[in-house]
């Protein structure tokens, strides 16, 4: 079953780039369907939670939806909503807490976790053991 999104993104306990020791939760988020983030099409939010806490909120002038046949379109995001945080505070936390819970019943191995949102409900796509971690 396939829904129009909010948001979606990915959410992780680490950061490639990152060395493996170093605590750091980030979260990269778009508007709509993720097609425009894992393919890099689209600016993405990039907020990272460790002792720094930053948010980078990108300028999003499009997004990815299902169009009437059932593929993809890439369509303009509302000027009013162009620089507006693709997550909300309360939902940035809900993820993080749950990449800690999520990580650690994969013996800590840090995740890669693709979620969704769709009516302020956050559904988590799927998990993945992110395998290019320095030392």
């Amino acid at each position: 079953r396939t829904y129009t999104k909010e948001s979606t993104g990915i959410s992780s306990c680490k950061e490639p780039e990152v060395p493996i020791l170093t605590i750091f939760n980030v979260v990269n988020s778009v508007f709509g369907l993720g097609e425009g983030l894992v393919s890099g099409a689209l600016n993405s939010d990039h907020l990272s939670l460790n002792q720094y806490n930053r948010k980078e909120i990108a300028e999003k002038t499009s997004q990815f939806t299902y169009n009437s046949s059932g593929g993809l379109s890439e369509t303009k995001v509302k000027a009013e909503s162009n620089r507006a945080p693709s997550l909300k505070d309360e939902q940035l936390f809900e993820l993080v807490s749950q990449a800690k819970i999520i990580q650690s019943h994969f013996n800590d191995t840090p995740q890669d976790i693709e979620f969704c949102i769709k009516d302020d409900e956050i559904y988590y796509l799927q998990s993945r053991a992110i395998t290019t971690l320095r030392s």
